[in-house]
């Protein structure tokens, strides 16, 4: 009996994976050339649904893998090209079925006239752009797009959101060609609806410069776009999130979109007290560019703390979040981008903590308590005008404001003891208050020529950065006869200004060949106050020793001369700069502040 179950367990798994087949073939166009990234489609003959699909490699030859046995309709399409559909039969024992040789025809159609979304053509590829049908993936309704991302042949997304592209880090998600929400790709993917989209579309997007002037310069970033279907693109739609559990615990989320010819506008609202959050606000630092590095181990200035990517939040945190997309179109000339961003965070920990510590002859205990809130509340405001008079040159204006305040306090006890007897204790009490602000604006002029390459950028940046930082500090330390207390008011002020003007000068020698010429002039003002004051019997005692005021000036002249090779596959550069720079520092008198 046993070894007649086993016999029939065989061949039942036997049976399984002899019908599964690799079904392989070729695409050629009427010439017999092979037509590599051709799509490939298997549709059920019954209703045309999609039962798997490939792409055609360099030689035309494609492979579908996993089929099982049963009669198909292969449907086979190219840019400029016929569609063509074939009836094929997948049987035998045989694991690979080769089904032959196709040819396909050159279609005299218009592109925009070819009507794929009825034929369930999955993806294609037109250009250096992979595009995929959305229609051609099912997700359940209510499905955002990051769901429909999962599905997407050669697009992962990661658990935290992030996305990859053939291997790649997708850095940016556009909506019919356009921002939304600045550059954070899971902001979009997390908060539009699957059901609104058309097309995905994968590729390599240059930059803003090398877009303008038509010179690759080699930054480019993966990026997606997604074509929102035409009932999408007039009007509004949105979703609504609402949960609530024990321990009064709570979640919502609100988004709604509305869309136009000419505007593109987006809001997102969320609360909860599960210590989730709707934004990492760590990923819109990047704005603040140099400034934010330059000054990123001060203090904390321009630092996001616990709200960074991968962090996890202790305690319970009430989160309020709100994002504002708003997108208009003036005229084909003029185009405003826009985006804000708050996050309200009040967080409560209240910890307890007993430990001991055994040696063969004693036995130490310690117990730590601590209570802290901490209220941040962070605001981001990114805007841009983009004119363009004529299609030779462009003006950008661009500016981004943020502002931090942080208000904190905590409360912390250790208390040691030996043998049931308390032989040391200290005491930490701290009340801070941390505000920051940072400001950057930059005008950027760009003229191109005629002939081909040649160009001239000129930018004026200006970028400002302040922290104002109050700390109420009283420490007590106290060990058999040992006894230290330090009671103190702790009053830091950062400020940095910067201003830079840019001018560069590119003439072609060349097919692929360019000379440039620039001249940089940066401006920097860092002044960063540190004052201490001792409290005793009420009044405030200046602490000389500790206390610090300090100003930094920094002037650079630069002149750059190169020699540029750019095309696809190869980019040199070749050159020379000179430089003077001039610091000074000095420390500011504080005699006033005693």
């Amino acid at each position: 009996m046993k070894y007649s179950i086993v016999v029939t367990i065989f061949l039942f798994f036997t049976q399984i994976t002899f019908s599964q087949h690799l079904v392989q073939g070729e695409v050629l166009d009427e010439d017999k050339a092979p037509l590599a990234g051709a799509t490939v489609v298997l549709l059920e003959p019954v209703d045309s649904s999609m039962i798997a699909f490939a792409i055609a490699d360099n030689n035309g030859r494609f492979t579908i893998e996993d089929v099982e046995e049963g009669d198909y309709i292969l449907q086979l399409s190219f840019v400029s090209f016929k569609t063509s559909f074939s009836e094929v039969s997948v049987k035998g024992a045989e694991k690979k079925v080769q089904i032959g040789s196709f040819s396909l025809e050159t279609s005299s159609e218009i592109l925009q006239e070819v009507t794929v979304k009825a034929e369930h053509i999955p993806m294609g590829i037109i250009g250096d752009t992979i595009s995929y049908n959305a229609a051609a993936f099912n997700v359940k309704p209510g499905a955002s797009v990051e769901d429909l991302l999962k599905k997407l042949p050669g697009i992962e997304v990661q658990r935290d959101g992030s996305i990859k592209a053939m291997g790649e880090n997708v850095e940016n998600v556009l909506v019919d060609g356009k921002e939304f929400f600045g550059n954070d790709p899971k902001i979009a993917t997390k908060n539009l609806d699957a059901e609104a989209v058309d097309k995905v579309q994968v590729f390599d997007k240059q930059s803003d410069i090398a877009e303008f002037t038509g010179i690759e310069d080699g930054d480019e970033e993966v990026t997606i776009n997604l074509k929102l279907k035409e009932g999408y693109k007039a009007g509004g739609f949105g979703n609504a999130e609402m949960a609530g559990g024990t321990e009064s615990t709570y979640k919502g989320k609100v988004n709604y979109n509305r869309f136009s010819p000419k505007m593109q506008a987006a809001l997102i609202v969320g609360a909860n007290n599960v210590n989730e959050q709707a934004f990492s606000f760590n990923e819109y630092i990047g704005f603040m560019g140099g400034l934010a590095n330059a000054i990123s181990g001060t203090n904390g200035f321009m630092n996001f703390g616990e709200f960074g990517q991968g962090s996890t939040p202790q305690g319970i945190t009430d989160n309020i979040s709100t994002g504002l997309n708003f997108n208009y179109d003036f005229s084909s000339k003029l185009k405003l981008t826009s985006n804000y961003f708050y996050l309200r965070s009040d967080q409560n920990l209240n910890r307890q903590t007993l430990s001991n510590q055994f040696t063969p002859t004693e036995n130490f205990t310690t117990q730590d308590s601590s209570l802290s809130d901490r209220l941040n509340q962070n605001h981001r405001l990114n805007l841009k005008l983009d004119y363009k008079p004529g299609k030779l040159s462009q003006l950008l204006w661009k500016n981004n404001v943020s502002g931090i305040l942080n208000d904190n306090s905590s409360n912390a006890q250790t208390i040691y003891s030996q043998k049931n007897k308390t032989t040391g204790l200290t005491t930490s009490n701290l009340l801070s208050i941390n505000d920051q602000i940072g400001y950057e604006s930059s005008l950027i002029y760009r003229r191109k020529y005629i002939k081909k390459g040649r160009n001239w950028i000129n930018t004026a940046k200006f970028q400002y950065g302040q922290l104002e930082q109050a700390d109420n500090v009283i420490n007590e330390y106290l060990f058999g006869t040992d006894q230290s207390f330090l009671n103190q008011f702790q009053d830091y002020s950062y400020k940095k200004n910067n201003l830079s003007l840019t001018s560069t000068y590119t003439e072609p020698i060349g097919k692929t060949l360019y000379l440039s010429g620039s001249y940089k002039f940066d401006k920097e003002t860092e002044t960063p106050d540190k004052k201490f004051f001792d409290i005793a019997n009420g009044e405030n005692n200046f602490n000389q020793d500790l206390s610090r005021l300090y100003e930094k000036n920094n002037t650079i002249h630069e002149a750059r001369l190169s020699l540029k090779k750019n095309t696809k596959k190869t980019k040199l550069n070749i050159g020379m700069g000179w430089q003077r720079s001039e610091i000074t520092g000095f420390v500011r008198d504080d005699s006033n502040n005693q």
